[in-house]
């Protein structure tokens, strides 16, 4: 006979069994399982599987930008012709409030790289000597014209003081030939005085608290690695001098297609830098999916050490034909490589681009008819009508976010590129682009804390290009299954599945 002692405990016991039998048959009801209740999930047959995996790789975006150079009033009001079929166009200074702007909002614009020049406030030694810049030139108001979109709308803007415009500024040019130059060496001080003196200005004076970065020259191969790494620290101090230096990032190096430069400036200026940039038009057409990545690891990997990141300050096809054009700006394809170059680089570790260029515009009126022509959408003369890599690469502006956080992901097949971003919230984009001509079904499977509830997915189609003047607004919405995600993927195709 078992005593009291044991009958109490035996029916404690059995209590705790019965408690855990019928927490088990309410397990059951969510589905039943040995993960708690989740029924396995069947991947379709001849998916490819894109693992995400569950931590970022430590980096987060800095988001999709574009090249928007202050040259509207300055150099393109005013101009005025007849297009292809004899309709007559002229370029308003209205147009900027009326076209340009909206379509910016519409694009959701992350980052703005703007050019600055010395000859815009500076065009003589005496205006420097007696610090009576000309804030009031009409250059200078194309600045404030771009500057005051980017304010409006929270955009991050790089201020690239571009060199020595050398024809507009004689007196601090070390050389007349060409368009830029680097300044004369008992004028480099006062070349670095000017910049900080400019960004003063800017920031504190007119309240344009969006420059949040700089870049000293652009393409400053030709002017020697020692020369550029000089100025370098000469801007830094003046930039502490005027109490501008936590107020800005330093974004150096801005190389043209040169690795080694970028080497030698993680080696030797990352001490003054904040991130690192690089300039390519080197990707694209007749490269493979992994050509594009290898090449960009390579970029990244010449950074190793410096614990920065790497940013493209530029980035195009590589069907330019010169500095002003390229052969592929009416192409549907465009748009397809675009993306295709993107999704790459962001696998291989950089953190975002700048595409060259935001739209066609004049860069000098006294070369009549010479377009910076690269852009998103053309001019007036076109009645500013997108090209069809506006379509394409204003996915990526609109739904992958600067402050994102970074997953690569790898793919099993060679025309299947693709990568994930989580914003600080937990929202998710997936980003994938197909580049062959057959459809494919994509497998996301995120390996982290499966996103719930469903995704609107939006496609770029090479074969049906919009022609309305609009982002794609059009979507099809598709609900996660636990971790999964499944789609068909059209051929020649680029897709983002939001949360956003």
């Amino acid at each position: 006979m078992p005593s009291e002692g044991e009958k109490r405990m035996q029916k404690k016991l059995l209590s705790v069994f019965l408690a855990a039998a019928v927490g088990m048959s309410f397990a059951g009801c969510s589905g039943g399982g040995e993960d708690g209740g989740k029924e396995e999930v069947t991947v379709p047959e001849n998916s490819i599987v894109l693992n995400i995996s569950a931590e970022s790789n430590g980096r987060r975006m800095k988001g999709f930008g574009a090249e928007c150079d202050p040259l509207f009033i300055s150099e393109n009001v005013g101009e005025s012709g007849t297009d292809e079929n004899g309709a007559a166009w002229e370029c308003k200074e209205e147009d900027w409030a009326n076209v340009i702007e909206p379509r910016i909002e519409e694009i959701n614009l992350q980052r703005m790289r703007v050019m600055l020049c010395p000859s815009y406030f500076c065009p003589t030694y005496e205006q420097y000597a007696s610090e009576n810049y000309a804030w009031a030139s009409e250059e200078m108001s194309s600045v404030y014209q771009v500057l005051e979109t980017a304010q409006k709308l929270d955009i991050t803007v790089n201020l690239t003081y571009w060199g020595v415009d050398a024809l507009k500024c004689p007196w601090l040019a070390a050389s007349q030939e060409g368009w830029m130059s680097f300044p004369k060496a008992e004028y480099e001080e006062a070349f670095c005085e000017m910049f900080a003196d400019a960004v003063k200005y800017l920031k504190e004076d007119r309240g344009y608290t969006c420059i949040r970065e700089i870049t000293i020259f652009n393409e400053p191969n030709s002017y020697g690695f020692e020369n550029y790494a000089r100025i370098c620290r000469m801007m830094n101090e003046k930039f502490i001098e005027a109490g501008l230096r936590d107020g800005v990032e330093f974004n150096l190096s801005d190389t043209a297609e040169n690795k080694d430069w970028l080497e030698r400036c993680a080696k030797e200026l990352s001490d003054i830098s904040d991130f690192l940039n690089a300039h390519t038009y080197s990707f694209g057409y007749g490269m493979t999916n992994r050509e594009i990545y290898e090449a960009c690891l390579d970029w990244v990997s010449r950074m190793e050490g410096c614990g920065q990141d790497l940013y493209f300050n530029e980035f195009g096809t590589n069907k330019a034909t010169s500095s002003h054009t390229a052969s592929d700006n009416f192409d549907p394809e465009r748009g397809l490589e675009i993306c295709r170059i993107a999704a790459n680089m962001v696998n291989a570790g950089i953190v975002g681009a700048s595409y060259w260029v935001l739209f066609s515009q004049l860069y000098n009126r006294e070369e009549v008819g010479r377009y910076m022509d690269m852009g998103l959408w053309g001019c007036a003369n076109e009645g500013y009508a997108c090209r069809p890599v506006f379509y394409a690469y204003t996915l990526l502006t609109r739904f992958v976010p600067a402050g994102a956080h970074i997953y690569p992901i790898s793919s099993a097949d060679e025309n299947i590129v693709a990568f994930a971003v989580r914003t600080p919230s937990g929202k998710w984009s997936y980003v994938a682009v197909n580049n062959s001509d057959e459809a494919k079904k994509l497998a996301f499977r995120n390996a982290g804390e499966a996103p719930e509830g469903s995704v609107k997915k939006y496609v770029y189609d090479v074969k049906n290009v919009p022609t309305d003047n609009r982002v794609i607004t059009a979507y099809t919405e598709i609900g996660f299954e636990q971790e999964y995600l499944f789609d068909e993927l059209g051929g020649q195709s680029v897709a983002v599945y939001t949360q956003l």
